[in-house]
């Protein structure tokens, strides 16, 4: 490798991740195997985000397209004009109608209605602020944030940020270019404004975000830093006595990540109290918390929250919806502030001096709030009247929001956790250690993972090895070995303020195989270093895999007992099996009806001629089956789409609940008593009782609800149906004899082999 080894440490983290790419790829010097693709776990871009916003952003800007066509349409050249308010709302259902079955109108349809009905905004007013937005063709007015937009967003950031934290309070947004716009525009306007002056200390949360490490040295600013250090033994939270560190007057402000990066952990709520405490006496601190990665965690809670009066936040959508390349971010800060109050304790010449920087803007400078300043430094000032950012992607950060905010069930989120948590368990399990306390940790957020170089060489090999491995291995070094011979890009941790060697991995953009095949890499490296401790040390070599001295007896003890208990699991299943399908128990307790009997009470004719009972009583020995709801957009038969085919999806879902019914119970539609099903448009609701009374042949109606919603898991479903079924009882008394018998008998077997 042509790179100095000394030169390679004082790079930033995402400096040597160009090195280490460029040597994971190949080279003229380093060849990588046609047949080998190079992992990228170094950056935090997911390779996941959210299609339905982005669906309903492009089936809008359609919708605006023929608003604006509406106006010189007597010109051929293709010459539109701006949109137009009046009955604006009625000429989206129109347009909504006319494409009803198309990916992204179902969701702005329950977009308009959210922010209608929901928000208590006015719908009409909504459509023409995104319709003029997404075509982009005015300033950005007010440059800050479009009106209706900042309102939505609030909504969003409330709920992401903020939760079932008591917050009355109002705050402002600025919309601005993503989180490290957020960034910029912050340090330069606290500067600007005297806020922070050269020489003044501030405090970091370490680790943290790489930029914020470097900033505070450049010559523009130069601040003096003190680090509030997370301790990995605290589960990567901030000890009192790090904390504690805030109460010097000396430190005029502190800057954090949270949930943080690398570590990818929030801050408890007992850190969060403590820092209020903190606040408490030192109503003068300004806090600066970066939340990008919040809306991966469980319960979050800003400290935007809990010290609203002292807190800067900076929020972005990049990570949580796949956003990266749109730039989308948001400044928040509280009405009531210190930011504005200092600004007002300034000396006379600072005041004079601001006085005159935004005498050109506003006729009283002195009353400007501290988040307008932000947007005004932003262009110099003198450019004041052409800021904002751009309204196409406002129009966007809406449609995020509304997204978020109308998945009550947190069902996006939900995968998402459930994606990167899964990646993250299966690169530890390739390394061959678990997560230890990570794993239970409530506040773990698992975008990111440090492998810590001390922590994986004591869980493989114990205290000793992890020792030598801290003075033998240097971090850099293997990190350059993991991108040359394994083809794998990871970022050091001491880039982040990591105190100890370590990898960040981010497991957010590749797939689970990926992280098997990194996790490998990782431990083949160890492994060497293995080797080599077993040549420099007198102990005892150590094996490669640490608990594998397993003698010859239990050996085989181990493998009778796991063939055992293979059999009795077969055995056992042969009795459950008998709980299952039909059998001639079955068959006879149907023939004789005796076991049960069902009461149904058919209510008026109207119910009857809509395929409904008003109550069923069912009496005797009976056992009760409930399904879960049940969706179909192919053709059970043909495999044949039903897309936008409304009876031919009733008539499919009713059919599945059948073969269910048939195949795993002996039973069939007419033992349902209850349903409830779910469709997505009002105007379906006839044509489902109709379909139902069809399907039941006139007869034995269950006692039915049927409930319309905005939409289903899949932009596809028109309906979707559970369902209650009761059939005669079984006698499980045998069962249960058998089963026990069956655990006996292995219970005995097995403490017979350990005797």
């Amino acid at each position: 490798m042509d790179h100095s080894m000394d030169n390679l440490k004082s790079l930033s983290p995402f400096e040597l991740k160009d090195v280490l790419i460029k040597t994971a790829e190949g080279s003229a010097a380093v060849s990588r195997p046609a047949n080998t693709s190079m992992l990228n776990a170094g950056r935090g871009n997911p390779n996941f985000l959210a299609t339905m916003p982005r669906y309903g952003f492009f089936q809008l800007g359609l919708f605006a397209m023929r608003e604006s066509e509406r106006s010189f349409a007597y010109l051929p050249e293709g010459v539109g004009g701006f949109p137009k308010r009046e009955q604006i709302e009625e000429r989206f259902e129109i347009f909504a109608r006319d494409n009803k079955n198309v990916d992204g109108i179902s969701f702005l349809r329950g977009a308009v209605s959210f922010v209608r009905d929901q928000l208590g905004l006015d719908a009409s007013d909504f459509l023409y602020e995104m319709c003029e937005g997404i075509l982009g063709s005015n300033y950005p007015v007010p440059d800050r944030m479009l009106s209706l937009s900042e309102e939505i967003v609030a909504h969003y950031i409330r709920h992401e940020m903020i939760g079932e934290h008591p917050y009355i309070d109002e705050f402002d947004l600025f919309a601005v270019e993503g989180g490290t716009a957020a960034m910029t525009y912050i340090f330069n306007s606290l500067r600007a404004n005297y806020l922070l002056e050269h020489g003044d200390t501030i405090a970091l949360g370490a680790p943290i975000f790489t930029p914020y490490l470097e900033i505070p040295h450049m010559s523009d600013y130069q601040f003096k830093v003190v680090n509030i250090n997370a301790d990995k033994n605290l589960k990567w939270q901030y000890p009192k006595a790090e904390l504690d560190k805030l109460r010097d007057p000396k430190v005029k402000a502190f800057f954090l990540v949270n949930p943080a990066n690398p570590a990818s952990v929030k801050l408890d709520n007992e850190s969060l109290a403590y820092i209020s405490s903190i606040v408490a006496e030192r109503p003068d601190l300004i806090i600066l918390t970066d939340d990008v990665y919040g809306t991966f965690a469980d319960q979050f809670v800003s400290i935007f929250a809990t010290c609203p009066k002292n807190t800067i936040l900076v929020y972005s959508y990049s990570k949580y919806f796949g956003a990266t390349g749109w730039r989308l971010g948001v400044i928040g800060i509280h009405r009531d502030n210190i930011l504005d109050a200092q600004i007002t304790q300034l000396d006379e010449q600072k005041r004079t001096a601001l006085h005159a920087r935004y005498a050109s803007i506003a006729p009283e400078p002195s009353s400007l709030k501290f988040i307008d300043r932000l947007v005004a430094d932003s262009r110099s000032v003198a450019l004041n009247h052409t800021a904002g950012l751009s309204t196409p992607q406002q129009v966007q950060m809406v449609l995020f929001s509304l997204f978020a905010l109308m998945d009550t069930a947190d069902s996006y989120k939900t995968v998402l956790k459930r994606l990167i948590r899964h990646r993250k368990r299966a690169l530890y399990r390739a390394i061959g250690v678990g997560f230890g306390d990570a794993e239970d940790d409530i506040n773990s957020v698992d975008y990111y993972a440090i492998l810590d170089l001390e922590l994986l060489g004591e869980r493989i090999h114990g205290r000793k090895f992890a020792d030598w491995l801290i003075i033998h291995a240097d971090m850099t070094a293997l990190l350059m070995r993991l991108a040359h011979e394994a083809h794998v890009v990871l970022l050091p941790g001491r880039g982040f303020g990591i105190q100890h060697p370590s990898g960040r991995v981010s497991l957010a953009n590749l797939n689970e195989a990926d992280y098997k095949r990194i996790g490998t890499a990782v431990r083949a490296l160890i492994e060497e270093y293995v080797e080599q401790f077993n040549k420099e040390t007198a102990d005892k070599p150590l094996s490669k895999w640490k608990n594998n001295n397993i003698n010859h007896q239990t050996m085989f003890r181990l493998l009778l007992m796991y063939f055992l208990i293979i059999g009795c699991q077969y055995i056992d299943s042969s009795f459950a099996r008998e709980s299952v399908g039909c059998s001639a128990e079955d068959n006879q307790l149907r023939a004789t009806a005796s076991s049960f009997k069902k009461i149904i009470d058919v209510g008026s004719s109207y119910m009857h001629n809509r395929g409904n009972s008003r109550s069923i009583r069912v009496d005797g020995a009976y056992s009760t089956i409930y399904l879960a709801g049940v969706t179909s957009i192919r053709s059970l038969s043909t495999n044949a789409s039903l897309l936008g085919d409304f009876d031919g999806q009733v008539r499919n879902v009713f059919a599945r609940i059948n073969q269910t019914l048939v195949e795993q119970y002996c039973s069939e539609l007419h033992d349902l008593v209850s349903t409830t099903a779910f469709i997505t448009n009002g105007n379906f609701s006839k044509r489902y009782a109709e379909l139902r009374k069809e399907i039941f042949n006139g007869r034995d109606f269950p006692a039915s609800a049927l409930i319309t919603i905005t939409s289903l898991a899949n932009e596809e479903m028109l309906v979707e149906v559970q369902a209650i079924a009761i059939i005669p009882s079984r006698n499980k008394e045998q069962i249960i004899r058998s089963n026990s018998f069956v655990i006996f008998i292995c219970f005995f077997f097995i403490r017979q082999l350990f005797s």
